[in-house]
């Protein structure tokens, strides 16, 4: 392991970068699930981390703050998953990224 993010012992659902990870930035190659998510977790935090530190007016482009909790970030596993509701297994699927989301309402979301 290089590094996790976010970095501490009780981190819910950290993103964890190898060492192979990181022969994904070369130019010329793709980048593969670990760091996307790393990407989408990262702009999560600098943008709750915005909004909250400047009384709720600090996210970056001048907004309200309402663009953070407008926001759903979902890991790429997630659109894996649900795609393979698309096959025969389609119940199995569908509960299962249903449950991802249980506590949050995916439709209030812009």
């Amino acid at each position: 392991m290089v590094f996790q993010f976010p970095s501490g012992k009780a981190v819910n659902n950290p993103v964890i970068i190898r060492i192979k990870d990181l022969d994904r930035l070369e130019p010329d190659t793709l980048l593969n699930d670990n760091l996307v998510d790393f990407c989408l977790k990262h702009m999560a935090t600098v943008f709750r981390e915005a909004s909250t530190s400047c009384g709720g007016g600090g996210v970056v482009g001048g907004g309200s703050g309402d663009e953070v909790e407008n926001c759903l970030i979902l890991t790429s596993l997630f659109f894996q998953k649900l795609m393979e509701g698309v096959n025969a297994h389609r119940r199995k699927a569908l509960k299962e990224v249903a449950r991802w989301v249980k506590n949050v309402d995916v439709f209030s979301k812009k």
